[in-house]
């Protein structure tokens, strides 16, 4: 890694954007999407690239269905552009980019054929970019990014991607987000969110993902889509008040996103009557379907927390009649909303307190719950489970431990067991032993993590799992 940033340095290029071009490039990361469009409406390769931008982010954040057919024409008109044009690194770079965003454009809109056949035309543009030329910094953030995703695909279906001629690396991706993090490139800030996120979300390295996120705000004040995922990425990782404190700084008005996160961050801290209404908002604005059932489910759990049943019971019935499930949120609100084992609001207060970094208020719900208020099987299991991730959370390692084994113990067989308390307490045990050196047994755990079939929030389990497994192979 060492060598090739020594390389790199020596023909890294300097900003390559025009003035306008680096101009709506910044008002793209600000999230101002129309404002940037109109200053880039020429043919040239980076202008297609940012347009494109702009109408991804778009695209993927409001989740607005009558958008999706009007820039898809924009899409397939540049394409038909690019292609016409003489090879070069820029076209290739713009190329690429176009079919990895429109990839995920189709994927977000469960359209996951067209989403396959695009991924592996950027695969192929970005790796014959890469081979063309391979001083062309630009080239590393398609080529990165795709190499960590198909890095990261299940062992089952590798097939696939033998079939489709693909493979990725993990840890050749982060190479290279890294190494275009650090140069003085155009698409530096880009990587850097990219890397944070991914540390955030599928390496479970909060610290680092918060590193990148400060310095990122440092250097960037006016770059709204940092903040924005600083918001998320301190939810994920148990802080609503720095979420909440990020979301304060956002400039724009029409993103329901900015609504449902605030919500979110609120319902942590106990805040239950402004997390309503910002539930409320994002249910009436969000175009689109993602996380609709949540923010129901979620406004009736608040109105239950507050003692009030009858309208608890009405969104409730608000968000089982949503039929739209695509996030694991919205699958885990229909579980529960379909259980008959109802929510047991002593044992949600203490989550949702330690879920949001509110440790000793949960320490203190925790102390008030007595064995009458967890009769059954899966509440105290939960209860278990509970004060295995306030232990861990608060570094308390060594009851974190007992407290997960109890977990396990408890949930019974993998093949039959329908809660996701014992994987992904089976996934911190993992990270446990992972910190204290003990490969063998964290392989152990990581790989017990993904043999649970039938829970909710299986998809990113797995992927954690995994992730984690691929870390250990590079450590032997």
């Amino acid at each position: 890694m060492a060598c090739l940033f020594c390389f790199y340095s020596n023909v890294a290029a300097q900003d390559i954007l025009s003035i306008p071009q680096s101009k709506a490039h910044d008002l793209a990361l600000n999230m101002q999407w129309t404002e940037a469009r109109s200053l880039v409406k020429d043919n040239n390769a980076y202008s297609i690239y940012i347009t494109s931008l702009c109408n991804t982010l778009e695209l993927l954040i409001n989740e607005d269905k009558r958008l999706v057919e009007p820039y898809e024409l924009i899409f397939d008109k540049q394409l038909a552009y690019l292609d016409s044009q003489p090879v070069s690194a820029e076209v290739l770079f713009a190329q690429a980019e176009l079919h990895l965003q429109l990839a995920f454009v189709y994927l977000k809109f469960e359209r996951e054929f067209d989403g396959a056949f695009k991924l592996r035309k950027a695969y192929q543009l970005a790796a014959r970019g890469r081979k063309k030329y391979p001083n062309f910094l630009p080239m590393l953030k398609s080529h990165g990014l795709l190499q960590i995703l198909l890095g990261a695909v299940p062992e089952k279906y590798n097939w696939v991607l033998r079939m489709m001629n693909m493979e990725g690396s993990t840890q050749t991706g982060l190479a290279e987000l890294q190494l275009l993090s650090n140069s003085n490139t155009f698409t530096n800030t880009e990587a850097s969110i990219f890397l944070a996120l991914i540390h955030g979300y599928v390496r479970q390295e909060p610290m680092i993902a918060k590193t990148y996120i400060t310095q990122l705000i440092d250097e960037n004040s006016s770059k709204d889509i940092i903040s924005f995922v600083g918001a998320t990425l301190a939810l994920k990782n148990n802080n609503a008040e720095e979420s909440l404190a990020l979301l304060k700084t956002l400039t724009p008005d029409d993103l329901p996103a900015i609504d449902y996160l605030t919500g979110e961050a609120l319902l942590y801290k106990g805040d239950y009557e402004t997390a309503i209404k910002s539930f409320q908002q994002y249910i009436k604005h969000f175009k689109g379907n993602s996380f609709l059932k949540d923010a129901q489910f979620k406004t009736g759990i608040c109105y239950q927390l507050q003692n009030n049943q009858t309208k608890a019971i009405e969104h409730y019935d608000l968000a089982r009649a949503i039929s739209h499930e695509n996030t694991e949120a919205d699958k885990y609100a229909n579980r529960v909303l379909n259980s008959t084992d109802g929510i047991n609001s002593k044992l949600t207060k203490i989550r949702f307190l330690t879920d949001g970094g509110y440790y000793d208020e949960a320490r203190q719900a925790a102390q008030q719950i007595s064995p009458s208020d967890i009769p059954s099987i899966k509440e105290q299991v939960e209860y278990y489970y509970r004060q295995g991730r306030l232990a861990h959370l608060s570094g308390k390692a060594n009851a974190a431990r007992l407290f997960y084994e109890q977990v396990i113990d408890m949930s019974g067989d993998p093949d039959t067991s329908e809660w996701y308390f014992a994987p992904n307490a089976c996934l911190q045990l993992g990270y446990l032993k992972k910190q204290t050196d003990d490969t063998s047994a964290a392989k152990r755990y990581f790989t017990q993590a993904i043999a649970y079939k039938k829970h909710e929030y299986k998809n990113s389990i797995d992927a954690k799992a995994k992730a984690a497994l691929s870390q250990l192979k590079t450590l032997k």
